[in-house]
């Protein structure tokens, strides 16, 4: 050990002793832990403590480089660090308004999944799947957007007699039997009935939609299959009223 640093080492033990034998409360004791921990702080900062060191030596070019390097170093990573959380904000904000939507429901065809008065979050894609409540363009005699289940996907076998749709040879028990499980027969309208007795199964790139609320329900029994260009996305979440957000089954 250097010479300095003994002084220094024989006053600290002898003002612990002293400050240790005097019989002060609890919380002012100081516990053999941090006074050593303390005593590791105060060796690692000799460096900067000129008082207890002496004099620094003169550092050398390379010396004075490799530490402006260090330098330099830490503060690009502070600079980094300070922007990283708003850089990862913004690419999250940006793909989060590239992939989604929302949209306002109106009237009562998706009761009692979705209520009027409603707003859901729309995930854009055109990946979608039998059972999934997607929102897609309305019909030519329509505007805005519709929200509906999708029940017949591409490859199901279908058959229309007296104006009744038949899906996948599965008749069900009665037109008020819930949906999505085991719907497979469906009353059409004239127009949909006269597009949907050309085809045998449903065509690739095209979608039987319902609404789970069926008996007040504009859907592909009155206006026929929803090709996919028209699909917007997938009804995914529930936005408002607040008490009601949740995801979207």
């Amino acid at each position: 050990m250097e010479e300095w640093i003994k002084p220094v080492m024989r006053t600290i033990r002898h003002i612990k002793r002293a400050f240790l034998k005097q019989k002060l409360p609890a919380t002012y004791q100081l516990k053999k832990q941090k006074a050593n921990t303390a005593m590791e702080y105060l060796l690692e900062q000799t460096d900067n403590h000129q008082s207890i060191r002496g004099p620094k030596r003169k550092m050398t070019a390379e010396e004075i480089k490799k530490k402006r390097q260090a330098y330099q170093k830490k503060q690009r990573v502070q600079v980094v660090k300070f922007f990283m959380p708003a850089i990862l904000f913004a690419i999250f904000v940006f793909f989060f308004v590239l992939k989604t939507s929302s949209y306002p429901i109106a009237g009562q065809s998706m009761k009692p999944t979705l209520n009027a008065g409603e707003r859901v979050l729309v995930q854009r894609t055109k990946q979608v799947a039998r059972y999934d409540v997607i929102a897609f363009k309305a019909p030519l005699a329509s505007k805005g957007t519709y929200v509906k289940r999708i029940i017949g996907v591409p490859g199901d076998r279908i058959w229309v007699n007296e104006g009744k749709l038949y899906l996948s040879e599965e008749p069900i028990a009665s037109d008020n039997e819930a949906l999505p499980e085991n719907a497979s027969r469906f009353d059409l309208s004239e127009e949909a009935a006269a597009q949907l007795r050309l085809f045998q199964k449903i065509p690739a790139g095209h979608y039987f939609v319902l609404g789970d609320n069926r008996t007040h329900s504009s859907d592909s029994r009155t206006f026929g299959f929803v090709e996919i260009q028209a699909i917007e996305g997938i009804v995914v979440f529930k936005m408002v009223p607040f008490k009601e957000i949740g995801k979207v089954k």
